[in-house]
């Protein structure tokens, strides 16, 4: 067998494989999207294209065209880089308002943009870019599909929590008090037929201004992956738990803003985002809305800073009834403010007062019910109102044990639409000292009991030395 020789290519095949894989380098691609994209009716959509591998200007031009469902082969012209009067009828009043527009990015990409979807900007949407090549290589369009959904997000205003004082406006007005809890709810539901999720935020504008995004500062919110964040002036009220934000059901938020502060007054509004995974595994939101929850007045706390009590008449005497009495003075506060005071009592041991908390006496509630403490004596004691702004306590039959010093404490409170009641502000009265004195008549007979019990002491001593020496005698004699 004769020796195999090696097979020779022909001396053009290498460099038409060369050419054929250069020319592969420069095949045009355009790519939009992947799809299907579900988006909701009434909001905007945007779609980007570019293109790759072209030859030709840096500066390349898109044309968009949609399917229909019911023509899937009738092309209708939506808006060009190039031809201004490129759209068709049924696009044409859109593009001259704005509402549908391509928008350039760069050279090479671009993005289509509608406004405010109808539900027959449903279908296929075809981006196609001219040849700028030397040979028609690779693909010149791109098709993505875009669904239209109803519009089916909910938003409104919850029922009032059981705190804080709710007019039958619209929208409500609301009044809390410093210190209190502002709480708010807000319902948010979506009965979309595709899987999504809702992002839903409490936020505050100031009190008349126009809503919007520049306006409305976040207080708290929870977005799609549950996640609770607050807007920047709230974050260390979040992270120090006074203000809160939780679910309670299927489609009910609640925020609660503890230790209302002047500030915290404003417009309160709930908005609710909704949002979809697009295949490509971006998230994308197809819908939001907002609801104004209530208009919320933060009530500066009634100051109660004086409270001045005394002793009647100054000096009070065993077995006597001692009469303290409690002035207060309010500035500020609600309609409606209510009253209370308690006295108190703290004794002194070895000349010092003791260590072991005041004791409370008597006193009497906002609601004008008297409650009796504990009294050091042990004997009767009253408490009563006798003015709008002044209290009293009496000490019957006073002894030696109700030594002690005493103090007022008073109250303020504000009763809610549910009845509860909320202290509003509270101060403590100067010391008042009552000593119980001895009368003049009795200071007289201690010094004659005193010196009679002396001289019967000093008589009989006499007297027994005297005996005694009288019988030594006798006993002598």
């Amino acid at each position: 067998m004769g020796a195999l020789r090696p097979t020779l290519l022909p001396p053009s095949l290498p460099l038409l494989l060369l050419l054929m894989l250069g020319m592969g380098c420069w095949a045009r691609e355009v790519l939009v999207p992947e799809g299907p994209l579900y988006r909701v009716a009434g909001t905007a959509v945007s779609i980007s294209c570019n293109v790759t591998g072209y030859e030709g200007p840096a500066q390349q031009n898109f044309e968009w065209f949609l399917y229909r469902p019911e023509a899937p082969d009738t092309a209708l012209g939506i808006v060009s880089t190039k031809d201004t009067q490129f759209s068709y009828a049924v696009f044409k009043s859109r593009v001259v308002a704005g509402e549908v527009q391509v928008q350039r990015l760069q050279g090479d990409a671009v993005v289509l943009k509608i406004a405010r979807l109808q539900a027959q900007d449903a279908g296929i949407y075809e981006c196609h870019t001219p040849s700028t090549d030397t040979r028609y290589l690779g693909s010149y369009s791109g098709k993505v599909e875009l669904r239209v959904l109803p519009d089916v997000l909910q938003v409104s205003a919850a029922p009032p929590g059981p705190r804080g004082r709710q007019a039958p406006t619209s929208p409500p007005r609301m009044t809390v008090h410093e210190g209190q809890e502002l709480a708010l709810g807000c319902l948010a539901r979506t009965s979309t037929q595709k899987h999504t999720h809702l992002a839903v935020s409490f936020g505050r504008s100031v009190p008349e201004a126009p809503v919007g995004r520049s306006t409305l500062q976040e207080v708290v919110g929870i977005r799609s992956d549950l996640a609770v964040e607050a807007g920047a002036p709230y974050a260390e009220r979040l992270a120090a738990g006074e203000l809160r934000l939780g679910k309670e059901g299927t489609d009910r938020y609640r925020m609660v803003v503890g230790g209302a502060q002047a500030g915290d007054a404003g417009t309160y509004h709930c908005t609710a985002a909704e949002w979809i995974q697009d295949p490509d595994g971006s998230w994308a939101q197809i819908a939001e809305k907002r609801a104004v929850l209530a208009h919320v007045d933060v009530q500066t706390l009634c100051v109660v800073l004086e409270a001045v009590a005394w002793l009647a008449g100054g000096t009070v005497y065993r077995g006597e009834t001692a009469s303290l009495l409690c002035n207060i003075s309010v500035r500020g506060g609600p309609p409606g403010l209510r009253l209370a005071a308690s006295w108190w009592v703290e004794r002194p041991e070895d000349g010092e007062l003791s260590s072991v908390p005041a004791q409370l006496v008597g006193g009497v509630g906002q609601d004008g019910v008297a409650e009796l403490g504990v009294r050091p004596g042990g004997g009767p004691v009253s408490v009563e109102l006798v003015g709008p702004r002044s209290h009293r306590l009496r000490l019957h039959s006073l002894g030696p044990e109700d030594e002690g010093v005493y103090h007022c404490a008073p109250s303020a409170w504000v009763q809610h639409a549910d009845y509860s009641w909320y202290q509003a502000g509270s101060a403590r009265s100067g010391p008042v000292t009552v000593y119980p004195y001895m009368h003049a008549l009795d200071t007289l007979f201690v010094p004659l009991l005193v010196g009679t019990g002396v001289a019967l002491v000093t008589g009989a001593t006499v007297l027994g030395t005297i005996t005694c020496c009288f019988m030594k005698r006798l006993r002598k004699r």
